[in-house]
């Protein structure tokens, strides 16, 4: 897993890190389990930071032709339009595109670039952009932008995977989270969240906890009937000698991971919290089986007298990270037999 950003001045100005090949082809294979395949030939597809064009390469592979994409690093621009004379490049700024155009498949690794240390190129961009000042808050990273715009430019319907890092899954009202959580839930369904914490994947690149989510836009009628859907979560965690599948999505795409020098172990399970469970401005702790929510359940169950529950942190205090969980509740399950 390599960092292939050669020149790294760049990274520093408009936070570019292209995406290794193994984890581009992974990412559109598995946006493709959402999509139904007799439509997938008259689908747009938007590209809003091709970078050295992976995702293209894959999304051609795959039978995707109708791809408009924006890269705003002219030096990438005669290799781009040699590779990919069938894609529609806009070498400009995808921050000042047209909200109005939409797209039925948005994909790829929006740039990472912190507004804390950058404060001067966010003002610039608030100046500059209208979309850029309607979402803009304190303490935010420049990919919130294209999650933003990602979703103003769907189609009812459409889906949209970013990898980015997590950091702003467990951010609360306090932080740069304030329009992005709620601009989601209120137009988006969270259908599936990858967890690569575990796993280095940018070489010499700072905040390596990341993921790849989708979401999927919503109808007016999802908006007005508040459905429900699950969360599906996939964890990968780096092995060392050996690799193990636990109930796999898409065998060929952990086939291909498995082939990558660093091997993966995936685990895939529902989330207990549903998109209905989401809250605006809380963190979102995905990573919480639906099997550890019965185990809880049935704890405060067992606690519960005349409709009041006697909570265990008023008999002692428990301390335990999301590591540890799967131990702890083990214990509880033989406690409980």
């Amino acid at each position: 897993m390599v960092l292939k950003n050669k020149r790294s001045n760049l990274n520093s100005s408009i936070g570019q890190i292209f995406t290794p090949s193994y984890i581009a082809e992974f990412m559109v294979k598995n946006l493709l389990n959402f999509i139904e395949k007799p439509k997938s030939q008259k689908l747009r597809i938007l590209e809003p930071s091709v970078g050295e064009g992976i995702f293209l390469k894959y999304l051609i592979e795959n039978g995707l032709e109708n791809i408009i994409a924006y890269e705003i690093d002219h030096h990438l621009k005669v290799n781009l339009l040699n590779l990919y004379p069938n894609v529609t490049f806009k070498f400009e700024n995808f921050l000042g595109c047209d909200p109005d155009e939409k797209f039925d498949i948005i994909i790829g690794n929006p740039p990472y670039l912190g507004q804390n240390y950058n404060s001067g190129i966010f003002q610039k961009y608030v100046r500059k952009f209208d979309n850029c000042a309607k979402y803009f808050v304190g303490n935010m990273d420049l990919f919130y932008y294209f999650i933003h715009l990602g979703i103003d430019k769907l189609n009812p319907g459409g889906i949209l995977s970013y990898i980015t890092t997590n950091y702003w899954i467990t951010k609360s009202k306090k932080t740069g989270i304030k329009h992005l959580k709620p601009h989601i839930l209120n137009e988006c369904f969270l259908l599936q969240y990858i967890d690569l914490s575990e796993i280095k994947l940018f070489e010499g690149a700072k905040g390596q906890h990341n993921c790849i989510f989708i979401l999927q836009k919503k109808t007016e009628e999802e908006k007005n009937g508040k459905k429900d859907k699950n969360i599906e979560i996939i964890q990968a965690i780096e092995k060392q000698k050996y690799f193990l599948i636990e109930n796999p999505t898409n065998n060929e795409i952990i086939t291909k991971l498995a082939q990558e020098e660093n091997t993966l172990y995936f685990r895939n399970y529902t989330s207990a919290l549903t998109n209905n469970y989401l809250r605006p401005n809380e963190s979102w702790n995905l990573l919480f089986p639906t099997e550890v929510k019965k185990i809880i359940d049935k704890i405060e169950n067992h606690c519960r007298v005349n409709e009041k529950v006697t909570w265990l942190n008023d008999w002692f205090i428990i301390r335990i990270m999301l590591k540890s969980f799967q131990l702890f509740y083990k214990v509880l399950i033989v406690l409980l037999l």
